[in-house]
């Protein structure tokens, strides 16, 4: 059973105050009371608050957990693209500098990439994205130098 006084305490705090964060496990409890019992004060008003608070809740949550699998999303791609680059053959070295890291990707010794710690997910996949263009036409030349020569 919930105290309602202190229900309505953390719900005059939220909502009118504005000196606390009302917690969805309260609203949720506070707005089964009130959905309940037809005669407690202001209750139309409070559901209505508590309704609204609830589904911004929930909309905050699903708005999160599509920029998390977005973020995860573009980390897998960016992994699969270095995994498809060492099986080109392209390799990369790490330097640690003054507490700062550059990693140099490498195909056939000469350098297509660098990038620096610190450099944030969108950062990374823009870089990785110009340097696996900057791969194939690399890969491309060296596949074009034999056929010209032979001509």
């Amino acid at each position: 059973m919930i105290d309602i006084k202190e229900m309505e305490r953390k719900y005059i705090a939220h909502f009118i105050r504005r000196e606390e964060t009302l917690s969805e496990d309260d609203a949720l409890k506070y707005l089964a009371y009130l959905t309940e019992n037809r005669d407690a004060a202001f209750r139309e008003r409070r559901i209505a608050q508590l309704d609204r608070y609830i589904r911004n809740l929930e909309r905050e949550k699903e708005a999160e957990k599509a920029l998390e699998e977005a973020w995860m999303a573009k980390a897998r791609e960016i992994c699969a693209i270095k995994e498809r680059w060492e099986a080109l053959g392209a390799d990369w070295e790490e330097r640690h500098d003054c507490g700062v890291g550059m990693t140099t990707w490498r195909y056939r010794g000469e350098p297509f990439m660098r990038s620096f710690t610190g450099t944030s997910l969108d950062e990374e996949s823009l870089l990785v994205r110009e340097a696996d263009v900057k791969l194939t036409e690399m890969i491309e030349k060296e596949g074009e130098l034999p056929s010209e020569s032979a001509e």
